[in-house]
């Protein structure tokens, strides 16, 4: 509800700071996933020609998911880069492929290391110490 506010500013650069703020408050790993999924969402709608999915389509899918109102989740995606600055999609990350999904449904073994969840999450943490 809190977030829900700062939608009244109609000043898109009074609500954009004002959101920082309030976001820069959260702790780190909500922080970064939020970042990392409005960038993300981001990410997908800009290939809409090929997956059909634009950012209203994406957004009316995961707003009631997120518990998020429509109206929010479209700020955040549509602002992600000055929201969340210095926050990228690394391309670096390992995408597991379908069959190492298939594979890691079938043993205990992680697709996704420990050691890279954490030098993303040390990431973020030194971004908003910087900020």
């Amino acid at each position: 509800a809190l977030f829900e506010g700062v939608l009244q500013y109609e000043n898109t650069e009074e609500r954009s700071a004002i959101l920082c703020a309030m976001l820069r408050q959260l702790p780190a790993e909500h922080y970064a996933t939020l970042a990392w999924l409005c960038l993300h969402i981001n990410h997908v709608s800009q290939h809409e020609k090929q997956n059909k999915m634009t950012l209203s389509n994406l957004i009316i899918i995961l707003s009631p998911t997120l518990l998020i109102s429509n109206t929010l989740l479209r700020c955040l995606c549509e602002n992600a880069q000055e929201l969340f600055p210095g926050v990228v999609l690394d391309p670096n990350c390992k995408i597991p492929t379908q069959e190492e999904l298939k594979q890691s449904s079938h043993n205990s073994e992680p697709v996704v290391d420990q050691a890279s969840l954490d030098h993303n999450l040390q990431l973020v943490r030194d971004e908003l110490v910087q900020s």
